[in-house]
């Protein structure tokens, strides 16, 4: 159990209290998908436990190679999107180091939209390691951005992306994590990127 840790406090407690808080200044992260009588339909929900999970590979031989395990372990696991369309988690590797693991499904994210995440997030710990985090209004609305530009939920027939590369694109794009054959579906490839202080 993690609760009966000691280095809990204040990092990891923090840590939630800044990713609570994300979630709900955020209706993107918030977000489900279903569908009823064969028509799909999305919403955000009002409330949504991130449901972090944490674990400490701290007394591993190789807490890198352990944490790694366990988080590839999760990045192949289907995210149900009638609950949440994302996965989180901790590992600790050492009293001072850590990884955070976030797995986005693609239908409610993009890399701007993940990097602005990151950006936000940080700020939020930043502000939860000194206090309580301040009220403040919810970070602007990612649905009502969608009923103000219903064009680009649902754009005109010429302008959908058919899901083939463009001519000024063929031959020199790559798909993220795209090594499965074409139609292959089910799981995530997880990419480790070092991130330093110019790269977001």
């Amino acid at each position: 159990d993690e609760q009966s840790h000691p280095w809990v406090e204040p990092f990891v407690d923090a840590f939630r209290r800044a990713l609570d808080t994300l979630v709900a200044r955020t209706d993107a992260l918030r977000l489900v998908f279903g569908e009823e009588k064969g028509v799909p339909w999305q919403r955000a929900l009002p409330d949504l436990e991130p449901d972090l999970a944490v674990r400490d590979f701290s007394a591993e031989a190789d807490p890198f190679a352990a944490a790694n395990d366990w988080l590839d372990s999760r990045s192949l696991k289907i995210l149900d999107l009638t609950r949440r369309c994302f996965d989180t988690a901790l590992a600790r590797l050492a009293p001072d180091r850590w990884i955070w693991h976030l797995n986005q499904h693609h239908i409610a994210t993009d890399f701007a939209s993940a990097s602005l995440l990151v950006s936000r997030l940080s700020d939020l710990y930043a502000q939860a390691l000194r206090a309580e985090i301040p009220a403040a209004a919810p970070y602007p609305s990612f649905l009502a951005f969608i009923d103000r530009h219903p064009d680009i939920a649902d754009p005109p027939a010429g302008r959908r992306n058919t899901g083939a590369p463009s001519d000024a694109h063929a031959g020199r794009m790559r798909l993220y994590g795209a090594s499965r054959a074409p139609g292959a579906g089910g799981g995530t490839l997880r990419h480790e990127i070092a991130l330093t202080g110019d790269r977001l």
